[in-house]
C-alpha cells in the first residue's frame, strides 16, 4: 500500500504478522465511508486487508483507519466513539487527542494511505458536513473513566438523533438528552459484556441456531442495517 504524506507526518504503525480484525471496531458512518480502529485486537495488516476488499467491491469509497492506544479500555473503536447523528459522535475525552487517522482510498496504483492531521476534520470531510459535533463522556475525569468502561460511549443509533444506551451511564445519557437526543435506556445486565448494540443480536442469533436445527432460515437484518459490513 502506497503512503501519501502531509509534510513530515509519521508513518502508520508497523504491520504485524497476524491480520486480526474485530468487527466491533468497524463503524459504517455513511456517504461511502467506513471507520476501522487499530488497537489491541485489530492490526494494521487486518485493516489494510479489509479496506482492500471493501474498496475493490465498491462497498465503500473511503476507509479511515483510526489508530488507538493498545490497551484494554480502547480495544474496540466503539468503546471510544460511536455515531449518534449525521454529524455527531460520542467521544471519550481522555483519548480524544490521541486518536490518529489515515485515509485509505483506491487509485490507479493500488491502495494509498494519507496521514490525516485532524481525524475529526477528515471524518467531517468524508460525511460532507462543515464540522462534527462531539459529545464527551459525562462527569469529571474519574466519572468519565467509569462510564467509558461501562460502555457510556458505545450506544446503538436506531435513527438520527435516537440512541439506545445503558441506563447506568447517567452523566453521558444526560448530556445527550440536553443536546436534544432521544435516549432509550436499557438495563443490559443480561448482556454480560459489550454494549447496547448487542441488544440487536439475540433474534438473529436464535434464528441462526434454529436454522442449524432445520427449523427455518435466518431472517434478513432490518433495513437500516442491511448496508452494514457487519451483517454480511
Amino acid at each position: 500500500m502506497k503512503q501519501a504524506g502531509n509534510g513530515a507526518a509519521p508513518a502508520p504503525p508497523k504491520l504485524k504478522r497476524s491480520m486480526g480484525l474485530w468487527m466491533a471496531t468497524a463503524l459504517v458512518i455513511g456517504n461511502g465511508c467506513v471507520l476501522i480502529g487499530m488497537g489491541e485486537r485489530t492490526t494494521p495488516a487486518g485493516v489494510e486487508l479489509y479496506a482492500r476488499r471493501l474498496l475493490e467491491a465498491r462497498a465503500a469509497r473511503e476507509v479511515i483507519a483510526v489508530s488507538m492506544p493498545a490497551q484494554r479500555s480502547s480495544m474496540h473503536l466503539d468503546t471510544v466513539m460511536t455515531m449518534v447523528d449525521r454529524d455527531a459522535f460520542t467521544i471519550y475525552p481522555e483519548l480524544k487527542h490521541q486518536l490518529r487517522g489515515w485515509s485509505i482510498t483506491d487509485g490507479p496504483g493500488g491502495l494509498a494511505a494519507t496521514r490525516e492531521d485532524d481525524l475529526f476534520a477528515a471524518i467531517a470531510r468524508a460525511l460532507e458536513v462543515p464540522r462534527l459535533r462531539l459529545f464527551e463522556t459525562g462527569g469529571d475525569r474519574y466519572e468519565a473513566q467509569r462510564e467509558q468502561w461501562d460502555d457510556g460511549n458505545n450506544v446503538l443509533a436506531v435513527a438520527p438523533g435516537v440512541v439506545v444506551a445503558y441506563e447506568r451511564n447517567v452523566d453521558t445519557n444526560t448530556r445527550l438528552r440536553r443536546a436534544g437526543f432521544e435516549v432509550i435506556t436499557i438495563a443490559g445486565a443480561e448482556l454480560a459484556a459489550g454494549a447496547a448494540a448487542r441488544a440487536a443480536c439475540p433474534a438473529r442469533s436464535n434464528a441462526t441456531r434454529s436454522e442449524s436445527r432445520g427449523e427455518g432460515k435466518c431472517p434478513p437484518p432490518p433495513p437500516w442495517r442491511r448496508r452494514s459490513i457487519c451483517s454480511g
